[in-house]
Formats: structure tokens, C-alpha cells, sequence
């Protein structure tokens, strides 16, 4: 995505991106971005003039956590890999203890979600689910 200033300031996007906790730190090409970025409250800013890399996977983070196997809406997706590291609080309890017995039985066959329809992914990975969580009650 490219950032026009035509259509949104830069004090505002930076705003939005704080706002959506998709914003730390925030990297700035100049002094006056700098400025404006240190105005924002919570904001940590770090001047970098490197060329911006675009993403050949937009999911490679979540391609290399456990999290992968847990069948998500696509925005789910987006955040958790945006923050893997912090991505299971995007996640519902259901899907958390789902995880969890992901990372119990990582042996287990667990279905890749195929990220077409939710529910299908969701009826695979409860195939495998179940007769773990009887073993886990008994």
C-alpha cells in the first residue's frame, strides 16, 4: 500500500495506526514525519531510510507458528500475523483451545486450513479435536 498525503494526512494515519495497535514503532523518512510521529501519544518512532521491502508472503510469520492450524476469518489472519507474537489475543476462545490442544498433539494430523470456507476448515480441525479432548478428560 502507498501512503497519499493528497488523501490522508500523515498526522492521521499515523493516529488510525496507533489506534488499530498496528503502529510500533512507526518509521519515519524525515524530521517532519519524525516530529509529528513523537507528537502522538504511545507512539515510539524510529527514523529509517532504507528502501521498504514489499512482503512476498503476507502470511509468512503466521506460516511459521502453530497458529497457521487454527481455521481463522481472513481478518484474523491479517492481525495475527501482523502480531504473531501477540497474535492469540485476536483469537476466540474456542479457537484458543483449540490451540492449545494444537500444541499439545503437535503430532497429531492437523488439517491446513484451506482459508475458503471457514466452516469447513473449522468441522476438519474438530475432527482431530475431539477424540483428544476425551483423552484429555478422562
Amino acid at each position: 500500500m502507498i501512503f497519499d498525503p493528497a488523501i490522508t494526512s500523515y498526522r492521521s494515519l499515523v493516529e488510525r495506526a496507533r489506534d488499530h495497535d498496528c503502529a510500533q514503532p512507526v518509521f519515519v523518512r524525515d524530521d517532519r514525519q519524525f516530529e509529528i510521529a513523537r507528537a502522538i501519544k504511545g507512539i515510539r518512532t524510529e527514523r529509517n531510510d532504507a528502501p521498504v521491502r514489499g512482503a512476498t508472503d503476507d502470511k509468512y510469520y503466521l506460516s511459521r507458528s502453530t497458529l497457521h492450524l487454527v481455521p481463522m476469518t481472513r481478518l484474523q489472519r491479517t492481525r495475527v500475523n501482523a502480531k504473531v507474537s501477540d497474535g492469540e489475543r485476536w483469537l476466540s476462545p474456542r479457537q484458543l483451545e483449540l490451540l492449545a490442544l494444537m500444541k499439545k498433539y503437535p503430532r497429531s494430523p492437523w488439517p491446513e486450513p484451506r482459508g475458503l470456507d471457514l466452516r469447513a476448515d473449522w468441522e476438519a480441525a474438530m475432527k482431530i479435536a475431539a477424540p483428544l479432548r476425551a483423552k484429555d478428560q478422562h
